[in-house]
């Protein structure tokens, strides 16, 4: 039997103490870093939306309960369940944005930067005219296509956009034009079995609701939104579509007939049957716009508003829209008179403004209102006029007799030279037509100008 002295006890004591922490240490590390690890993996899966419970038709009593003895197990109700319950292929369904112009492109990219953060499933596509992919970097001069290929880059490496150029609808067609492009575009991705289209100029509070009634939806070629209130055309703030050879064809050779905007030929297209089966409710909660602000009650509350509604849509007929930078005295004579409902509809608008600049880097453009054209009576002043009148015109001082068709107005400095009258004076004739009407004209040729008189 060996002894062991003083120093060894300590020793063998002193590793003991030393192993158990450095076990303790090495455990609680462990537990740390696979609890970040959870943490990441939750951070990174997409969110995907609840699956609707299946609606199954009632079995059949004769079948179930007509069964001879001994044949086994009645599995059907299982079978029903597994096979509705198949699994989601996310990657055949997209989100998709068509950008026309470059004006256009900077929403569009907000919209799936919003759809990025929010971690939704599906795929997500843009189309744009494929002249902007066919210019070489040495052909851009403008500021315009610099800022374009700039997004598009940025669109691609940080929020995984499938980047698609589209052809224009009708061949040989102006490339330079907006008009030249169409919505119709998207039934060419026939590698989704679904996509959907949202309005770019709004703003997405949560992408769940959108990713179901993409996946869930009753599969249709041309889905949307229930129409609310007096609006009879097809709404193009929300369209669920499945691409496919046969209406692309189909829409193309329409298209070709004659020229259409979207709605118009989406419209004729798709006459009945577009209306998703979801009660008006659900559509609200899904789609809302800031003019509905305007017509709230006195029990509005931005915050149930803001948590209930996927996207909203700024949207108000008065404005030219939320990527214009509008005057405040204009913004004062449309906002919403309740208070709550006021601050709120503000506060999209002023939303939208900070994640332009923190997505595209861009401020607002700068809009003016239009100035309507006045109606004057001397539209014609400063042209030639020549009029062809069965009428003539009387001089008071000569009674000459001077056909109208010879009369040539221009500022009242042409000289006046009627069949047999004889002007030699190289000074402007003081003569002039003061008015003119469809019947009658009175000509004066006195030195001291005199007011005319319309006669019939």
């Amino acid at each position: 039997m060996v002894l062991l002295n003083a120093g060894q006890v300590s020793v063998a004591i002193s590793s003991a103490i030393v192993f158990f922490f450095t076990s303790i240490l090495f455990l609680s590390g462990y537990i740390l870093q696979q609890q970040t690890v959870h943490s990441l993996q939750v951070a990174i899966k997409p969110r995907l939306p609840a699956e609707p419970i299946p609606s199954l038709a009632p079995l059949d009593p004769a079948v179930k309960y007509g069964r001879k003895p001994g044949s086994g197990a009645d599995n059907t109700l299982q079978q029903r369940l597994s096979s509705s319950r198949a699994k989601t292929d996310w990657t055949r369904l997209a989100h998709v944005q068509v950008v026309k112009d470059q004006s256009e492109l900077c929403s569009a990219i907000m919209l799936f930067a919003e759809l990025h953060s929010l971690k939704s499933p599906a795929r997500r596509v843009l189309l744009f005219p494929s002249s902007w992919a066919g210019a070489a970097a040495s052909e851009v001069k403008d500021q315009y296509s610099y800022t374009t290929k700039r997004l598009l880059r940025k669109a691609a490496r940080l929020y995984s956009v499938r980047l698609s150029p589209m052809a224009t609808v009708i061949k040989d067609a102006d490339v330079a034009s907006a008009s030249s492009y169409s919505l119709t575009s998207v039934f060419a991705l026939k590698e989704y079995d679904r996509v959907m289209y949202l309005s770019p100029n709004g703003l997405l509070f949560d992408s769940t609701p959108l990713d179901a009634l993409l996946a869930y939806s009753t599969p249709r070629s041309l889905a949307t939104l229930p129409a609310r209130g007096s609006r009879n055309q097809i709404p193009l703030e929300l369209l669920v579509m499945s691409p496919s050879s046969e209406e692309l064809r189909r829409i193309s050779a329409m298209q070709a007939k004659s020229t259409m905007l979207d709605d118009s030929l989406l419209r004729k297209a798709f006459p009945t049957g577009t209306s998703l089966d979801i009660p008006e409710a659900t559509a609200q909660e899904i789609l809302a716009y800031t003019s509905d602000l305007r017509s709230v009650g006195e029990d509005f509350n931005s915050t149930v508003f803001l948590e209930k509604t996927a996207y909203v849509v700024i949207q108000d007929e008065e404005l030219p829209g939320p990527r214009y930078d509008v005057s405040y005295n204009e913004k004062i004579r449309i906002r919403p008179k309740d208070i709550e409902a006021r601050k709120t509809w503000e506060g999209m608008y002023e939303m939208f403004r900070q994640r332009r600049m923190e997505v595209c880097g861009l401020d607002l453009d700068t809009w003016v209102r239009p100035q309507k054209p006045k109606a004057t009576e001397k539209e014609n002043k400063g042209q030639i006029v020549r009029e062809e009148m069965s009428e003539v015109v009387n001089t008071r001082t000569t009674g000459t007799v001077i056909p109208t068709t010879k009369i040539l107005a221009n500022n009242g400095n042409n000289k006046v030279s009627p069949q047999g009258m004889n002007v030699t004076d190289s000074k402007p004739s003081p003569a002039r037509v003061v008015e003119q009407s469809a019947a009658h004209m009175v000509y004066s040729s006195r030195s001291k100008p005199t007011q005319m008189v319309v006669q019939g």
